[in-house]
């Protein structure tokens, strides 16, 4: 008898658990906006010195060396332009390198590996168009006039505009 009792306990208990109302898993949303903007601006991607190899006076040759600026825009520009300055040691117009002993050295800088094209200090070293996302590279060669230098390392640093 007990098993029968058992037996009916289980049945009723099915058949309450398949007759009653099921529990719904209740959803909720919401909304997440996502957004961007892109900016128009140009920046300088690399740049690399121009920087001379070891100067011989003992040799009657002057010294050159090529370096360049890329630059590179999010959106197509026209009229473009990059200049350079003098540089942190210029003097009467004239562009020059400098020793801790405060000893100098000129330089001059072109947009043609030949040299020629001299840029002037302020002076423009490019100009164009530029397409959206693409780099333009701009090289520069400059040359160290022969001449009879004291011993020293030398430096000086160009600024570079880009005015778009």
């Amino acid at each position: 008898m007990r098993f029968i009792l058992i037996k009916l306990s289980l049945l009723a208990i099915a058949v309450g658990v398949c007759a009653s109302p099921t529990l719904a898993a209740e959803t909720v949303t919401a909304e997440l906006n996502v957004s961007a903007e892109v900016v128009d601006t140009c920046v300088f991607t690399s740049v690399s010195p121009l920087g001379f190899a070891t100067i011989d006076t003992t040799k009657d040759t002057t010294e050159t060396s090529i370096g360049s600026v890329e630059i590179a825009c999010t959106s197509g520009h026209t009229g473009v332009s990059v200049t350079l300055d003098g540089g942190e040691n210029a003097s009467g117009g004239v562009r020059s390198m400098i020793s801790s002993a405060t000893d100098t050295v000129p330089y001059k800088v072109y947009t043609q590996a030949n040299h020629t094209g001299e840029i002037a200090i302020d002076g423009n070293a490019w100009s164009g168009n530029l397409i959206a996302a693409v780099a333009q590279t701009i090289s520069v060669y400059g040359m160290v006039p022969k001449g009879n230098y004291l011993l020293g390392t030398y430096a000086d640093t160009i600024t570079v505009t880009m005015n778009y």
